[in-house]
């Protein structure tokens, strides 16, 4: 994790690929009182070297250090194995997706292992 987010965040890594488990744990954070700002999931294994963990885990630090309005889907390994890319959501701005287009470019990442999909 990008060290200077280390007193800003609590940074957790649960399975929140898993639609009812994220639901479980979202509940859980109201039911709690926990301000969800406060926590980011990491969407990637961290005990992972795949490809595509591996941009997973670039693109999410890119977008947490640029404060970028982003998301990147967490890690399914089953679904990397039939769709063989990442989904990025970002908000609906050709510069924004221009801009993590260009990051990946410059990291040599080839863009069709990457999915963009535009959200209002």
């Amino acid at each position: 994790m990008p060290e200077q987010f280390a007193d800003k965040y609590v940074f957790i890594e649960v399975n929140t690929a898993d639609t009812d488990y994220a639901a479980r744990y979202g509940e859980f954070l109201k039911d709690s009182g926990i301000d969800r700002i406060l926590i980011k999931s990491i969407p990637y294994r961290t005990d992972s070297d795949t490809e595509l963990n591996k941009i997973r885990a670039l693109l999410y630090c890119y977008i947490l250090e640029n404060n970028i309005n982003a998301s990147v889907d967490p890690t399914d390994e089953e679904e990397d194995l039939k769709n063989k890319t990442v989904l990025v959501k970002y908000a609906d701005s050709s510069g924004t997706r221009a801009q993590l287009e260009k990051f990946l470019k410059e990291k040599n990442i080839d863009l069709d292992l990457v999915e963009f999909f535009a959200v209002e």
